[in-house]
C-alpha cells in the first residue's frame, strides 16, 4: 500500500463476513516483512563481503547441477597471504584484503554467475553454461582486475583453479575436487 507520504507498506487485511455486513480491519506489518527479508539475507550471505555464503553455495550447487547447465565450471579461488596480512597488519587490513578480492570477483565475473565465500580466504564460483576455455578468460579477467586492486599498499592475489563437467553422468564433486586440486596446484607454484 502506497501511504499519502509516498511510502510503501505491507499491509495485512483480515476481513469476516457477518450477514449482510463484512467487518474489515487493516494492520500494517512492514517491520515484520523487512525483518523477515533480512534474515532471509542474513541466512544466504556472507557477513563480511556480501557474497553468498556456504550455505547457499551447497544448495545452489545442487540446484545448478543440471543438463541444461552443461557446461557447467566451477572455479575455487585462494586469497594468498591472508595469514601474513592478518599476523603483520592485523585483521582490519585482512577484512579489506577479503572485500576488495570480493569485489573484484563481483565485478568480473557475469549475471547468470554464482560468486560465494565458502571459507576464510576460499571463494567459489558457479558457472552455469561456462565451457573451461571460458572459465579460464573469466580467472584471467579476475587476475588482471586484481593485479590493479590493493589495500593499504598490500597487492590482493588470489589463487584460482577450475574444472568443467561437460557430461550429465560426472559426479559434480568430483568437478569440485578437479578445480581444488587445480587451485592448490596453482597456489604452490606461487
Amino acid at each position: 500500500h502506497k501511504a499519502i507520504d509516498g511510502t510503501n507498506h505491507y499491509i495485512e487485511w483480515r476481513s469476516q463476513p457477518y450477514g449482510n455486513l463484512v467487518y474489515a480491519a487493516a494492520r500494517d506489518i512492514t517491520d515484520r516483512v523487512l525483518a523477515e527479508e533480512r534474515i532471509l539475507y542474513l541466512s544466504n550471505h556472507d557477513q563480511l563481503t556480501g557474497l553468498y555464503n556456504r550455505h547457499f553455495y551447497e544448495l545452489e550447487l545442487l540446484k545448478t547441477d543440471l543438463p541444461a547447465n552443461l557446461p557447467l565450471s566451477l572455479v575455487m579461488a585462494d586469497l594468498n597471504g591472508l595469514k601474513a596480512a592478518n599476523d603483520t597488519h592485523g585483521h582490519l587490513v585482512g577484512d579489506k584484503l577479503l572485500k576488495k578480492a570480493a569485489e573484484v570477483m563481483r565485478n568480473k565475473s557475469r549475471a547468470k554467475d554464482i560468486v560465494c565465500r565458502i571459507g576464510g580466504d576460499e571463494f567459489m564460483l558457479i558457472l552455469p553454461g561456462t565451457s573451461n576455455r571460458d572459465a579460464e578468460a573469466l580467472v584471467r579477467r579476475m587476475e588482471d582486475a586484481m593485479k590493479t586492486a590493493a589495500v593499504d599498499a598490500l597487492a590482493v592475489s588470489v589463487a584460482c583453479g577450475w574444472a568443467t563437467k561437460v557430461h550429465p553422468e560426472e559426479p559434480i564433486e568430483e568437478v569440485f575436487k578437479k578445480a581444488e586440486a587445480n587451485m592448490y596446484q596453482k597456489k604452490a607454484s606461487r
